[in-house]
């Protein structure tokens, strides 16, 4: 990033540096607040700027300087004297500003500020989601795509492969049996896969070219993508396109050049595929493990076992098939025999041809329940996200015009803490100062509390506002003190930052706390910035912004659960089509399209229904566990169910009217020799 400071350790420092965060009274937003003090008169201009501005100016980002007039910005921080450019920013729309401030008291720049000599750092961490989302927008787009709608799209090429590979085998045999070897046959395959690999990779690579001409607002977040930042992540952006075509490619020619070991046999015999029962139990008794590990993850946070989680749940979608493929196997033999009893020929074919052609309806069943478990899972983490931003919402309403908190910085300089006292006192009429002090060299953290003047005391906090004394103490006791005695001892150890310290100003009426006023306040004392705003600010914000990432996420999981649901249906079509065709003699003896239809139904039916109920069951147990409730998790996610429902019947009326309608096409148009 290129405001990112670095340092050298061999040479002295050019300028200090310490970012600080402030949040906004009248929306959801945090800014960065980037303090800056040249040493020498060689120090590098911070990116974005063209010359370093003078003590006590402010430099502004073009969002920021557009906030509410409310928010008070261009008179909280400092003179504003311009605004920072394109290349100072991480987005367009990121909330910035550089502030070099009147002094820089000596504790100050030892304590609190970092030295550096110069700015574009590479190596700074962003993280995956938390600033990653800020300071990197564009590799957290491209991971979150690749996640989502590269899975989705990776098993829509699957379906593809699939479609083609008998087709490919048949003309890559007759290829072997004239006599070409491997390599001859590579080149062929090579001459036929080219021209569509050509297309896609074309078309795909089109519709990149916009992301390299003009900036690209990211849906569902209040972000954006430069150009200038696509041209940086090129090699990137090429790796993600290439890497598919180049698996596609070698399973392509793979399966098309293998010729079947059945060839040397007059009559090829299409053997049953028996679905391991060990491996369909392991499945089967992952999910479980699964279940109790997070948990496990839950109650105690440990990074290890939600790696283990993430492994057993990898282990039940690689034996998923087993489960399902045993299942069906079982199901369908139930089916023949109640076929045999009730002299039920479309049940008797219709069960014998999944027990001797099982592989393309049980990945279809597979598709079907590993779209339900993975939606549900994406669908419980919105609503998990959604409902923490209402649960914290409430908590920050609660407060919100009533309680401000000004949290100093550890080994800040406290020497400000009598004059920012004393310039809130007509500010902030009718209300209670607080000055809470934590001492956490001790393993219980004992609160002792002073209160400014004669403003209050415990008793009179407790009734002024019960809610927030709850939320400060619970149901602890904390030790009284002086106010003087506790400032001077604060102002007397700026270097114990043992000792945390915190200031709370009560309102006495809801909504008269003056709060821009007071933040305006703190940004002229205190140097870098205290952190100020209402109970649950921090919890509010985060809570706010990844409900925001959770949407945006959710919304291109969307789309890769779409493009899963188009290779269901076309897996299902071509599997209909070419059960249909191999039934067309019977049907046009029969004279019936009875047993075509009866048939289709069953191969429709029996994967849709074994995929849509392992799914859910699934499914449903890896919800409970991620809200630890079954009650809870199921709520949210019934809606979600009853769409699968809904698709899964359109599915099926699909596939039936589709057989309907071939089954009346071969009675009018079937001939002999005609396939």
């Amino acid at each position: 990033m290129s405001r990112a400071p670095f340092r050298i350790e061999d040479e002295n420092p050019s300028f200090l540096y310490r970012q600080v965060h402030d949040m906004m009274v009248y929306s959801p937003y945090d800014a960065s607040l980037v303090y800056i003090w040249p040493l020498d008169s060689d120090a590098p201009i911070p990116p974005g700027l063209t010359t370093w501005p003078e003590p006590g100016h402010v430099v502004l980002s073009p969002r920021l300087a557009e906030m509410d007039a409310r928010e008070k910005i261009f008179e909280r921080y400092g003179e504003v004297v311009g605004t920072i450019d394109e290349s100072g920013l991480a987005t367009s729309t990121e909330l910035l500003a550089y502030i070099v401030p009147k002094t820089m008291p000596d504790t100050v720049a030892t304590n609190v500020m970092y030295p550096n000599n110069g700015f574009g750092n590479a190596d700074v961490d962003a993280g995956f989601l938390g600033q990653a989302a800020d300071i990197e927008p564009l590799h957290l787009t491209l991971v979150a795509y690749f996640i989502t709608i590269g899975i989705g799209a990776t098993i829509f090429g699957s379906v593809v492969i699939y479609q083609g590979k008998e087709r490919w085998q048949k003309q890559s045999l007759i290829l072997y049996s004239l006599g070409y070897l491997s390599k001859m046959r590579l080149r062929w395959m090579a001459g036929q896969l080219w021209r569509p690999f050509a297309t896609g990779a074309g078309i795909g690579f089109l519709l990149l070219i916009p992301l390299f001409l003009t900036n690209i607002k990211l849906p569902g977040r209040d972000f954006t993508i430069w150009k200038r930042d696509v041209s940086s992540y090129w090699y990137l952006i090429l790796l993600y396109a290439l890497i598919p075509l180049v698996i596609y490619g070698f399973f392509l020619t793979r399966t098309a050049t293998r010729v079947p070991v059945t060839i040397s046999t007059n009559r090829p015999q299409v053997a049953d595929r028996e679905y391991s029962p060990v491996r369909a139990a392991t499945c089967f008794f992952s999910v479980p493990i699964a279940v109790v590990l997070i948990v496990v993850f839950h109650r105690t946070a440990d990074t290890y076992v939600f790696f283990i989680y993430l492994a057993v749940l990898l282990l039940v979608f690689a034996t998923l098939i087993d489960l399902i493929g045993w299942a069906m196997v079982r199901i369908s033999r139930r089916v023949r025999t109640l076929g045999d009893i009730n002299k039920n020929v479309g049940a008797i074919i219709g069960s014998a041809g999944i027990q001797h052609r099982i592989r393309p309806v049980a990945i279809l069943a597979v598709a079907i329940a590993a779209t339900i478990i993975v939606g549900a899972q994406i669908q419980s983490y919105l609503v998990a996200w959604s409902q923490s931003s209402r649960e914290w919402t409430i908590v920050y309403d609660q407060f919100d015009g009533e309680v401000l908190e000004v949290s100093p910085l550890p080994g800040a300089d406290l020497s400000q803490l009598d004059s920012i006292v004393d310039r809130i006192n007509p500010v902030a009429n009718n209300y209670s100062l607080v000055l809470i002090e934590t001492d956490c060299s001790r393993d219980d953290c004992p609160v002792t509390v002073a209160f400014a003047g004669e403003s209050a005391d415990l008793e009179d906090l407790r009734e002024l506002n019960p809610a927030y004394y709850f939320h400060l103490f619970a149901d602890t006791e904390p030790a009284i003190s002086d106010f003087e005695t506790m400032t001077s001892q604060a102002m007397e150890n700026p270097e114990n930052w043992d000792l945390q310290y915190q200031i709370s100003i009560v309102a006495s009426e809801p909504g008269s706390l003056d709060a821009t006023s007071i933040k305006q306040i703190i940004a002229e004392e205190s140097t870098p910035m205290w952190r100020s705003g209402s109970p649950a600010s921090l919890e509010y914000y985060g809570s706010f912004q990844g409900a925001q990432t959770a949407s945006w996420v959710g919304w291109m999981a969307v789309i890769g659960l779409a493009i899963v649901l188009w290779a269901i249906v076309l897996s299902l079509l071509s599997d209909l089509r070419t059960t249909i065709r191999r039934l067309a003699p019977l049907t046009v003896f029969a004279n019936s399209e009875g047993v075509v239809r009866s048939v289709s139904f069953i191969r429709v039916s029996v994967p849709i229904v074994l995929g849509v109920g392992i799914g859910t069951a699934v499914g449903l147990m890896l919800c409970a566990a991620l809200t630890l409730s079954f009650k809870s998790s199921l709520t949210p996610v019934i809606p979600f169910f009853i769409a699968c429902l809904t698709v899964t019947g359109l599915i099926v009326a699909l596939g039936i009217l589709y057989s309907f309608i071939q089954a009346h096409r071969l009675l009018s148009t079937w001939k002999v020799g005609r396939w």
